[in-house]
């Protein structure tokens, strides 16, 4: 038997579920035995075995990224990687893109936000609607990465809850600085403002109860979105206290987690979300919507803003100065960040995964 770790729509740059699929990967060429289905842009350790394939189907291409292109590439994949698979091989998929030609495959579903947003993402809609039965129906599991998805698969697929897993994200925060009080300025952080539920307004319609005490700094506005935030922005005339970063290199977003009086996160829904996290493991307080996963994800280590409540807001914002003081060394903080180390992740993997390819464990390293 192969192991094959399907990453052929992992760009070169990846976000998202491209960081996800890239983590729980370094997982599996550190323990088993395997071979990577990989595009050129993807390094992999000396001595694991790459299946190649066309960079063309990686995610991130301009105008078709973003699962513009979902269908033809499942197509595409089925077509032009039917040659590298070997009969008896198992697939291992850490994003939906599957395939057709085998029923030996798990894959990996993140969110189903699109069903909930239809209009603004039409192509993944009718994806999930029209293709994702049926590699579910040829998979031997499907792998969620929160709770809250595996209770959406669940409603929505025609599925056993006994073939569905729980793997969440990885976030290592090993090398990762954790801010000091010196570090703190007087502004709040927004990461991701791409799309709807991201719910921007939902900070803008508060604008009186922070803007006389911080500035906004909203990382990632790009898009559609990021335009109709921006002229909500200029319709409010508060240019002056919002401050729009479209891309930030690694680095300087390390910085501004760490400088920032708090991360505000107040989606509307969410596969996982891994901002709040990012933010927590530098020290700086998130304060997100009070949604099902952020209170499966962030347990006691968030302040929770019930959505349309100004109130909720207020109290957030007063609680800024006295929660991020205690916040480095809170027992909450350690819990959560514990739960989604690679350690704990990787062995929330292998346990799923050896339990629906119990052939696996000879491949164990």
């Amino acid at each position: 038997m192969r192991f094959v770790v399907n990453m052929s729509s992992v760009a070169a740059h990846p976000t998202g579920l491209g960081s996800y699929a890239t983590r729980i990967c370094d997982h599996i060429v550190r323990h088993y035995a395997c071979s990577v289905l990989a595009p050129p842009h993807l390094a992999l350790p000396e001595g694991v075995e790459r299946i190649a394939v066309l960079g063309a189907v990686a995610m991130g291409k301009k105008k078709r990224s973003r699962f513009a292109h979902l269908l033809g590439l499942a197509l595409r994949q089925a077509f032009y990687l039917k040659g590298p698979f070997k009969k008896g091989d198992f697939v291992y998929s850490p994003t939906h893109h599957g395939f057709f030609n085998t029923k030996n495959q798990i894959v990996t579903i993140h969110d189903l936000i699109a069903l909930h947003y239809p209009e603004n993402f039409p192509r993944q809609t009718r994806f999930f609607k029209s293709v994702m039965p049926s590699l579910i129906a040829r998979s031997r599991a499907v792998f969620v990465v929160s709770e809250f998805t595996k209770r959406e698969v669940l409603n929505f697929f025609d599925i056993d809850e006994d073939k569905v897993f729980v793997v969440p994200n990885v976030f290592d925060c090993r090398g990762v600085q954790v801010a000091c009080a010196d570090d703190k300025r007087d502004f709040l952080l927004v990461v991701g403002c791409h799309l709807p539920h991201k719910n921007i307004e939902a900070i803008l319609d508060v604008a009186a109860l922070w803007s006389d005490r911080y500035v906004l700094k909203i990382v990632g506005a790009t898009g559609y979105y990021g335009d109709r935030i921006r002229a909500r922005v200029r319709d409010m005339r508060i240019e002056a206290n919002v401050e729009f970063l479209p891309f930030v290199a690694e680095a300087d977003l390390d910085l501004l987690y760490r400088q920032a009086a708090a991360l505000l996160y107040p989606s509307t829904i969410e596969g996982f979300g891994l901002p709040p996290l990012e933010a927590l493991a530098r020290g700086t307080l998130p304060i997100v919507s009070d949604i099902p996963v952020h209170r499966e994800v962030l347990g006691e280590a968030a302040v929770f803003v019930t959505l349309g409540d100004d109130a909720a807001w207020a109290a957030a914002f007063d609680v800024i100065e006295t929660r991020s003081a205690a916040l480095a060394t809170s027992p909450a903080r350690h819990d959560v960040l514990e739960r989604y180390s690679a350690e704990t992740v990787g062995q929330h993997f292998d346990a799923a995964l050896l339990s629906v390819a119990p052939d696996l464990r000879c491949l164990r390293r």
